[in-house]
């Protein structure tokens, strides 16, 4: 599978296969559907729950139960102590993300929607799940000229102006981690594929404020970026204008980019935490 073929819903079909038993003996309902009423049942508010309360809130078998809740422990979505369930750190840290964006994008919008009528060309809000840059918002160009980067799309940070403007500031480690190995993977003829000429692209990233994707993730368009800060001064996004190398005038609408990507910041900053 290459990074283009990565879709979010992947890892539940992933999830859906090491639960899958005979049809025989399974209930009526996929096993996917049993996982999230089990899920489910911690919404009540309890933060641990006992194989009988799992029970009787899922109405399903106990066995079902105790089959499920056990092989969701050991993939990480429910951790087990004395013999009671509750939500994993990691489900946790995945709730938390999905926070941030409906935040994120709840304050970004009427910035967008400015930015979009000022330049009249495809505006995207992305978030960050390193090492991926993930589009969250996205508001087309008039005449749909636009590169097929849809909301819930991922794209590698090092390979977009919006992932490289995230990319900037975030820790050394982090970047050593994802961004280390060479090659790096190329979307298109024009990625970088350095670690050494990303880490001097990141450096003049940090040194306007703005980032620039020419035909490196598209073949035929191109992207201005600046990031977005919470009031802790975490990089939690980034606000891009994309179009068609042919027409977009990147150095002529940065500036207005940056200033958006400033007053969604600011007004970010005046909200509770979003991380």
């Amino acid at each position: 599978m290459t990074l283009l073929d990565f879709h979010p819903t992947d890892d539940f079909a992933e999830i859906e296969a090491l639960y899958s038993e005979p049809a025989a003996n399974a209930e009526s309902g996929s096993v996917l559907a049993k996982v999230r009423l089990i899920l489910g049942a911690f919404l009540s508010g309890e933060t641990d729950l006992g194989l009988s309360e799992l029970t009787q809130r899922t109405q399903l078998k106990k066995a079902t139960v105790f089959r499920l809740a056990s092989g969701m422990v050991e993939t990480g979505l429910l951790e087990k102590s004395n013999g009671r369930f509750r939500l994993s750190l990691f489900m946790f840290e995945l709730g938390s993300k999905v926070r941030v964006q409906k935040s994120l994008r709840a304050i970004s919008n009427p910035f967008l929607r400015a930015l979009h009528a000022t330049t009249r060309e495809t505006v995207y809000l992305s978030s960050l799940r390193v090492p991926m840059a993930v589009c969250v918002e996205r508001l087309a160009a008039e005449d749909g000229q636009a590169a097929r980067w849809m909301i819930g799309d991922q794209m590698p940070m090092h390979s977009t102006a919006a992932g490289k403007s995230m990319l900037a500031y975030l820790s050394p480690d982090v970047i050593e981690q994802h961004f280390n190995r060479s090659p790096l993977p190329a979307m298109t003829k024009r990625t970088i594929t350095s670690p050494e000429m990303l880490t001097s692209s990141l450096r003049e990233v940090r040194r306007t404020r703005v980032a620039y994707d020419r035909e490196e993730s598209w073949p035929g368009y191109s992207s201005v970026a600046a990031p977005i800060f919470d009031s802790r001064n975490n990089v939690i996004g980034a606000v891009s204008v994309a179009g068609p190398s042919s027409r977009i005038k990147l150095e002529s609408i940065a500036n207005t980019v940056m200033h958006t990507a400033v007053g969604i910041t600011r007004r970010a900053s005046t909200q509770v935490d979003l991380c």
